[in-house]
């Protein structure tokens, strides 16, 4: 690394020669703990890379979680709680649809805390805290340790501040509230204006939409509800007096709540791809965009199959006007678990 450093006169990798330096320094270092945040994140990582199948589920989160808690100790364990379904409370006054409401209200509050973390710490050490984040929220994702692969992949989105251009619309043409951590929420007066990143570092914000998005769909799914479907309420398995009338979940403001929360999460999932796109189409890398469809099109497989492609018409047409501008390529790369097939 040290010979690649000199030979590197221009300066053209000096940014991931110098990442890969330090790592294989820190790699050294057995019995002292660094001083930086970002080493510390770094080390755990590492360590979390040589985790083998004996190893707990447990011990590869808590290794990762740690590795978060470095670079963000402020609102890291906020962020990952939105998931903790026993830090979710209820209150007093029980119906059918309480708890549902007080979970999608918990998800949504705690997400919203990860906007202040970059707002305290401004863009100090920003390119090396993007790759760091982009990793973890990798190798989460590599070992299936969903709630940290989510949780990572929102910060190290928050450098991504770019407004989104336009709010897709979904189901039917209706317009979806914004959902929370989404690109289309930080406006200038939350943050720096968006600096323009390097291509390698581009490439990595797109990988991260990747991630982040099947990331969100697998949410859903424990949620029991597909990517861009409506959230089915509850059976009422409780005792009614003779002449109770039900009331209509759709006039039921915590099911509406929770509805709400459901849909945004697949426009957020379908928010990333779109960015991904954006990214693809300012960098002029047609595989960036071609995985985006390709994502797009095996999640909403179910709406195709149901006969309900006209809900993703919109959508559809915006990612091919940006391969129009980009144009095609036959090679398609991914790095998740989504079948890509011929393009």
């Amino acid at each position: 690394m040290q010979k690649a450093m000199r030979l590197d006169s221009l300066g053209i990798y000096r940014d991931k020669i110098k990442i890969t330096y330090r790592r294989l320094q820190l790699g050294t270092m057995l019995y002292q703990s660094p001083d930086r945040p970002e080493d510390k994140a770094t080390m755990a990582i590492e360590q979390a890379k040589k985790a083998t199948p004996k190893d707990s589920a447990r011990k590869k989160r808590a290794i990762l979680v740690n590795a978060g808690l470095a670079l963000a100790p402020d609102t890291f364990q906020i962020v990952l709680d939105s998931e903790n379904e026993s830090k979710v409370s209820i209150g007093k006054i029980k119906g059918r649809f309480t708890y549902l409401c007080a979970k999608a209200r918990h998800h949504i509050l705690s997400v919203d805390k990860a906007a202040g973390h970059l707002r305290r710490l401004g863009y100090e050490n920003d390119k090396d805290r993007i790759v760091i984040w982009a990793e973890l929220a990798k190798v989460a994702w590599q070992q299936d340790v969903w709630d940290v692969c989510r949780t990572a992949s929102r910060f190290c989105l928050l450098y991504d501040n770019v407004k989104a251009k336009r709010s897709t619309k979904l189901k039917r043409g209706r317009k979806k509230k914004v959902i929370e951590g989404s690109m289309s929420d930080w406006a200038p007066s939350d943050m720096a204006m968006h600096k323009q990143m390097p291509p390698d570092l581009l490439r990595k914000i797109a990988k991260v939409l990747f991630i982040s998005a099947e990331a969100t769909v697998h949410l859903l799914r424990s949620e029991g509800v597909q990517l861009n479907n409506q959230a089915i309420p509850p059976e009422d398995l409780s005792q009614h007096p003779a002449g109770y009338v039900p009331e209509p979940p759709e006039s039921n403001s915590e099911w509406i709540t929770y509805r709400t929360w459901i849909e945004n999460l697949s426009q957020y999932a379908m928010n990333n791809w779109m960015r991904a796109a954006e990214i693809g189409q300012e960098l002029g890398e047609s595989w960036i965009v071609q995985n985006a469809v390709v994502y797009v099109l095996n999640h909403n497989r179910h709406l195709i199959l149901a006969g309900r492609q006209k809900e993703l018409v919109e959508s559809l047409f915006h990612f091919l006007s940006i391969i129009k501008i980009v144009g095609y390529t036959e090679w398609v790369w991914t790095p998740t678990s989504v079948y890509v097939g011929e393009s």
